[in-house]
């Protein structure tokens, strides 16, 4: 049991040391709102081509 205690106890530190030494969090960048409304006008794209697609599918089973 002391054993483990001891690895366990060797782990905790280990876990905080790497955490002091990681990078501070980056501040997000300006170009990724605009790659996200890019993103969301592409999908909207695709959506409309999908929905159109299904129509013309449809009008030509009929």
């Amino acid at each position: 049991m002391g054993q483990l205690n001891t690895q366990v106890t060797c782990l905790k530190r280990k876990t905080k040391r790497s955490a002091s030494h990681r990078r501070p969090a980056a501040p997000p960048r300006p170009e990724a709102a605009d790659l996200r409304s890019q993103a969301e006008d592409l999908l909207r794209d695709l959506a409309l081509v999908y929905h159109l697609t299904q129509r013309v599918k449809q009008s030509i089973l009929k």
